[in-house]
């Protein structure tokens, strides 16, 4: 009489393992998962559906802090709360990055940036004016050389940097007249008869033109040499600096001044383009041809060290409490959570860093992906979706089917 064959029945399972092959597959590891939850006792249950909530034409680069959504669909920035138009005039492919400070929403999509509060939009730093044009006349100031620069001030008292340096040498008792061209800003002018600049007027937006008759001032000069936030692919914010990605070089704001770069010196330099960018408590992941750790707060000082020899999907990364990666994570506050092109991975404190799935998990990279942290009935997951680089660009990120099954060594159970 043949014998039957042994049968185990399993109700406990860790999740997918496409790595291994099939007879060498733990009994707690999934060979696939279609609409499938891996609930905290480890049991599979059919993911719930989904409910659209908008309509919409290439919507991309979805974002909220809790209270704000927003999100691009074709050239526009929208507020998804109050479906107003933040602005118009986004590249139809880019994606835009977002980082809150205070209340203050920054933005960038590689090409435009700017500061969205409170259903306002503003300039992320004020752009430097041209610099000034002198004419000499007779007048109180003594014979010497003279330097003047102009900057902008808006609204709210942001100063932009500093224009360039116009001089004018004078051989007798001179006064000046400066001009400049309109901006829609407030103009202060200063002056320097050495190495430091004073300010010597102020002048409202209406007004392009000014005499000096022989004043000095004595508010010195605080944005000689600085400039606004430039574009960039990716923000983060960390201990009082504001980080832009550019391409393969991380720019930083001056301290506790999140509007002014001094791009002659105030950048940290990788080999390739940046992939990814974040803080946690006490440093900096950056990924570019490989996963980095940047530990400190001062960027002057930061040290670059490799956690990884591999790069990462652009667009995964996110931020969740560091202990769902189980007791290794515990006491670690925030981590970040990323998609990279070997496995999901985790960053935390200290340069804590772990390829969670490495081992169990292949799949196809892509040229981009989104990222989010997802709580449902207890369960913390996140959610890691990849844009096929071989597929047409669509605008889908992730397609889903209408079947749950759970299959193990090729068996739907």
């Amino acid at each position: 009489m043949p014998q039957r064959p042994r049968q185990s029945i399993h109700n406990q399972f860790t999740g997918i393992n496409n790595v291994l092959s099939a007879e060498r597959l733990p009994h707690q590891a999934l060979r696939g998962a279609v609409n499938v939850d891996i609930d905290q006792t480890g049991r599979p249950r059919r993911r719930k559906g989904f409910t659209p909530v908008l309509a919409g034409t290439n919507v991309r680069s979805i974002w909220s802090n809790g209270s704000t959504m927003l999100y691009a669909e074709g050239n526009e920035l929208k507020d998804f709360g109050t479906s107003a138009v933040i602005r118009s005039d986004l590249q139809l492919d880019s994606r835009v990055s977002y980082v809150d400070v205070a209340g203050q929403i920054y933005y960038t999509d590689g090409t435009i940036s700017g500061v969205y509060t409170n259903g306002t939009n503003r300039a992320f730093g004020l752009p430097r004016p041209s610099p000034p044009r002198v004419s000499v006349i007779s007048g109180a100031y003594a014979p010497a050389a003279y330097q003047f620069v102009i900057t902008s001030v808006d609204a709210f008292g942001r100063e932009s940097g500093a224009s360039s340096v116009t001089t004018a040498s004078v051989p007798t008792d001179s006064s000046f007249i400066l001009s400049w061209a309109p901006s829609g800003y407030a103009t202060r002018v200063y002056l320097s008869t050495g190495s430091m600049f004073y300010q010597v007027a102020e002048e409202p937006s209406t007004v392009t033109t000014v005499t000096l008759s022989g004043t000095i001032g004595s508010t010195p000069l605080r944005m000689q040499f600085l400039s606004p936030a430039p574009a960039g692919q990716f923000l983060t914010y960390h201990y009082g600096r504001l980080y832009v990605a550019s391409g393969s070089v991380l720019w930083y704001s001056e301290p506790g001044d999140l509007e002014h770069f001094r791009l002659s010196s105030n950048f940290l330099s990788f080999e390739t383009d940046i992939k990814l960018v974040g803080n946690v408590l006490n440093g900096l992941f950056v990924v570019a041809d490989k996963t980095y750790w940047l530990p400190g707060t001062d960027p002057a000082n930061m040290q670059r060290l490799e956690k990884a020899p591999y790069s990462a999907i652009p667009g995964t990364m996110v931020k969740a409490p560091a202990g769902l990666i189980g007791a290794q994570g515990e006491g670690f506050g925030e981590g970040l959570f990323w998609t990279s092109e070997r496995g999901i991975c985790f960053g935390g404190q200290d340069g804590l860093f772990k390829n969670l799935t490495e081992r169990a998990l292949s799949y196809a990279p892509g040229e981009s992906g989104a990222g989010l942290f997802r709580q449902e009935e207890g369960m913390n997951q996140y959610v890691g979706l990849i844009k096929d680089s071989n597929q047409p660009d669509t605008g889908m990120y992730a397609t889903d089917t209408a079947v749950a099954q759970v299959v193990r060594n090729g068996i739907v159970v």
